[in-house]
């Protein structure tokens, strides 16, 4: 069952309700990285590696989380104005399962540290606190993509109802 008329969604004007839509989703760019950032939390680095050193080891030398979040609440957006929830599993499976794959090379690399002279215990915490933190990031920005995906379709949906009664569309 169709919760909106197709035929709205492939008129002119409906098509220009619906790019609205997607920019109100892309709008939310700056609130998403915003809870994003929160979950940044400091992680003090382990004995025998300097502050420095320990940044560098943890700070992505490239940040794409954010076009990359775009990119998804775009998906988001469109599977759900298509009415194929089933897009939206899709999507969370390949996030999930390249997280997955991510933990265990990022989070796990290196595995012994005494080399290096550095306490296997305060390794372990920092390496911890670390895998939690990019846990956290990509939980709250996963379930923000999702909540603004859906307030853009509730948006795009109430403004194709509004012109449709208006006789606009």
């Amino acid at each position: 069952m169709d919760f909106i008329d197709t035929k709205l969604l492939f008129s002119f004007p409906g098509f220009i309700i619906v790019a609205a839509g997607l920019l109100v989703a892309l709008a939310a760019e700056g609130v998403v990285g915003t809870l994003v950032d929160r979950a940044n939390m400091v992680i003090r680095p382990p004995q025998g590696i300097h502050e420095d050193e320990w940044n560098m080891i943890i700070t992505p030398a490239v940040d794409v989380g954010r076009e990359v979040g775009n990119i998804e609440r775009c998906l988001y957006f469109l599977a759900i104005m298509i009415n194929q929830p089933e897009l939206i599993a899709v999507i969370l499976a390949l996030k999930v399962a390249s997280k997955w794959d991510s933990r265990n090379t990022i989070v796990k690399v290196p595995e012994n540290m005494r080399a290096r002279g550095i306490d296997q215990v305060d390794y372990l915490r920092a390496r911890s606190q670390w895998g939690a933190r990019i846990y956290q990031r990509f939980s709250i920005g996963t379930l923000a993509n999702l909540m603004f995906a859906v307030v853009a379709v509730i948006f795009t949906i109430v403004m194709l109802e509004y012109f449709k009664t208006m006789n606009y569309i």
